[in-house]
């Protein structure tokens, strides 16, 4: 079920690390964002990285909690947040709201980088889709992006091929969700719509709330691309951000540790070719074959394209364990600006790319071996301000 439904939220409209503790939270004169040092003393290093892989989530989640409440008070998208729940899906998932709950806690993690002039999160069921367009003519009536990627959601008039599995013109047991822009100009207005989905069974709508902060993400890439990334942002980069970003915004480290999504699949940036390995180890042979490709274009047009969803996520962790939860988006915004990105991830993480993907693909290779262990969800170090 959580593979699956990973599927439904990947992104349909897409378009690196050495911080040293004097680096400050602080702007350029290019108006390029440098970030905040990594903070709880883990000491993660490009050194020791590939002997301490049982402390990278404990580094990652201290960070991110560290920097939501730095931010916390920094101008961001709570600022112009408008949010419409239906009668439907909230009797679906009561609990609904923790769907922009964590949408907030994202804005606060990266307030440092672009948002929306206006942002929104629409939940719904397919039932209620006259209701939900007419509520959402109130919202925003300058352009129905919403209306479009909402019938894009369900299969009606979807640009997307036949067969995608990002087409669910029913619920099939899973919840959808989507993120979307208004095209007109670039940064007016962004949204996360969600389709909620009755079941049979226990369905972890818990999943849909994580990926509502994974869909708003995307938009923070496309507003920094100009939705121009494909191309330009490697593909590990591409889900690997998102995937990351949904799990660091968890209330606590265990759930943090539960919605991590290691487990890699195939499939295209279209939603074609899906398959899953039988493997259970990974070597980093296969890890550095994956992440070379990734940086060469065009790369989502590949079924290795969906591990970015797993092998990428891991990627990121590993950097945000070594300089913080703001650095990636620091290589994402020198791309945006022209950068190779060999050259932005130089500057950001201090050592060359050349150096740095043995190291990451060693590391992600123990990642994604780890999670097929008995100890999966128990090998981590727990965060040292959770220990008794």
């Amino acid at each position: 079920m959580r593979k699956l439904l990973a599927l439904a939220l990947a992104n349909l409209l897409i378009i690196g690390i050495f911080a040293t503790p004097a680096l400050a939270q602080t702007k350029v004169n290019t108006n390029t964002f440098v970030p905040h040092a990594v903070e709880g003393n883990y000491g993660i290093t490009w050194q020791n990285i590939t002997s301490r892989v049982k402390d990278i989530s404990a580094a990652a989640y201290t960070d991110a909690q560290a920097t939501i409440a730095r931010n916390q008070g920094l101008p961001s998208a709570a600022d112009v947040f408008k949010t419409y729940i239906s009668p439907g899906a909230r009797e679906i998932y009561p609990e609904v709201e923790n769907g922009p709950n964590l949408m907030k806690r994202t804005f606060s993690l990266f307030a440092n980088y672009p948002h929306a002039k206006q942002v929104f999160y629409v939940a719904t069921t397919i039932e209620e889709k006259a209701q939900t367009f007419s509520k959402v003519d109130k919202l925003y009536s300058k352009n129905p992006f919403m209306k479009q990627s909402i019938n894009d959601m369900y299969g009606i008039n979807t640009n997307q091929p036949k067969g995608s599995v990002f087409v669910r013109p029913t619920c099939g047991g899973m919840d959808t969700g989507r993120n979307t822009r208004d095209g007109r100009t670039i940064g007016a207005a962004s949204a996360v719509v969600w389709n909620f989905c009755p079941a049979d069974e226990f369905h972890p709508h818990i999943d849909s709330d994580h990926g509502a902060a994974h869909e708003y993400v995307h938009t923070i890439q496309a507003q920094m691309y100009k939705e121009k990334q494909v191309g330009f942002q490697p593909c590990w980069m591409s889900e690997g951000e998102t995937e990351w970003a949904q799990t660091a915004v968890s209330p606590n480290f265990s759930e943090y540790i539960k919605m991590q999504n290691f487990r890699p699949y195939y499939l295209t940036f279209f939603g074609l070719e899906y398959s899953q390995p039988t493997q259970t180890t990974w070597t980093a042979t296969e890890i550095s074959s994956y992440l070379k490709q990734s940086i060469i274009q065009p790369c989502h047009l590949t079924r290795k394209y969906a591990l970015s969803y797993s092998a990428g996520a891991a990627t990121i962790e590993a950097l945000v364990a070594i300089s913080g939860s703001e650095s990636f988006f620091a290589v994402d915004q020198r791309i945006a600006k022209g950068e190779k990105f060999v050259d932005a991830f130089k500057k950001v993480y201090g050592v060359t790319w050349n150096y740095a993907e043995p190291i990451l693909s060693e590391v992600v290779a123990q990642k994604l071996t780890n999670v097929n262990s008995p100890d999966a969800l128990t090998y981590q170090t727990i965060p040292t301000n959770l220990r008794n």
